[in-house]
């Protein structure tokens, strides 16, 4: 009898071990995110194509849209969520855009429920966009003017099949070679930038010939040589008809390159690409971007 209640003492100590070592897996929650509020104030379309999610402080993951996430903290929980861009339009450089507010949320999980969340995004209140740099091209006036030897400049379109439709626009930009036309070049006027700060421009585009984006230094109201900037490809799809694609161009690199620099201002140019026999360029929504 003894023998057997020692046994059995030691099975009760093996099995509740075996728990002890191997407790019951937590099971998670889910959050899913499909759709975006932004509130872009010039322009409510973005590209924000992956998402930053903090649960508690605690980074979770970074996430492609649209997402469903595990969560291990069921019941109440603070989420913090931030939208992340393409730099420069490159897959592989992902971050958390500077300027855009993170979405905050309280939320109550529980396991293997799921909970559908749309975060909403606005710019920071400390965002600028100057004026003199914004060009959504319908007004009838241009910001961006031919400079160098430029030998064409935007053309203001209405027709339907040319213009940036996504954000109600009635006009877009549009950049037309002629036969004998090799270089486009237009820059905006000056704004006054400071070294060290956080400078991106943005815009919609399509094209079918590759162009060029960046910061032209200004000394006494006197342009200095272009300052290096981003080559951006043509966005044809596999028949060879140009889409629309939105970009977020990092330019703070080249503020404070002159140290006796007044001014920038934003400049585009293509030149002819030469296995294209008519190039065509469209553009929308551009604006720089920077904090006060």
């Amino acid at each position: 009898m003894k023998t057997l209640l020692q046994l059995a003492a030691i099975a009760i100590v093996f099995l509740t071990g075996c728990n002890l070592i191997n407790p019951q897996e937590k099971l998670p929650a889910y959050i899913y995110i499909e759709e975006i509020d932004f509130d872009g104030e010039i322009s409510n379309n973005h590209k924000i194509t992956e998402l930053w999610v903090y649960n508690d402080q605690n980074l979770i993951g970074v996430f492609d849209v649209p997402a469903k996430i595990p969560v291990l903290s069921t019941g109440t929980s603070d989420f913090k969520i931030f939208a992340g861009i393409k730099e420069n339009g490159i897959s592989s450089n992902r971050l958390a855009y500077p300027f855009y507010k993170p979405y905050e949320v309280t939320l109550v999980l529980r396991e293997l429920e799921t909970t559908i969340v749309v975060p909403h995004f606005e710019y920071k209140d400390n965002v600028v966009f100057p004026p003199a740099l914004v060009e959504q091209f319908e007004t009838g006036f241009l910001n961006y003017q031919p400079f160098g030897t430029s030998d064409t400049s935007f053309v203001i379109t209405s027709q339907e099949d040319e213009i940036f439709s996504e954000d109600g626009s009635a006009f877009s930009g549009k950049v037309v070679f002629e036969a004998d036309f090799n270089l486009w070049q237009v820059e905006s006027d000056q704004v006054q930038l400071s070294a060290g700060s956080e400078v991106w421009a943005e815009f919609n585009y399509k094209s079918n010939n590759s162009f060029s984006v960046g910061l032209r230094p200004y000394v006494n109201g006197i342009p200095e040589s272009l300052a290096s900037a981003l080559i951006i490809k043509n966005t044809t799809d596999d028949n060879g008809i140009a889409q629309w694609n939105k970009i977020y161009v990092h330019l703070s690199s080249a503020v404070g390159g002159n140290a006796n620099a007044s001014g920038y201002s934003l400049y585009i140019q293509a030149a002819k690409d030469p296995e294209v026999p008519a190039p065509l360029l469209f553009f929308d929504n551009i604006k720089l971007v920077h904090f006060e």
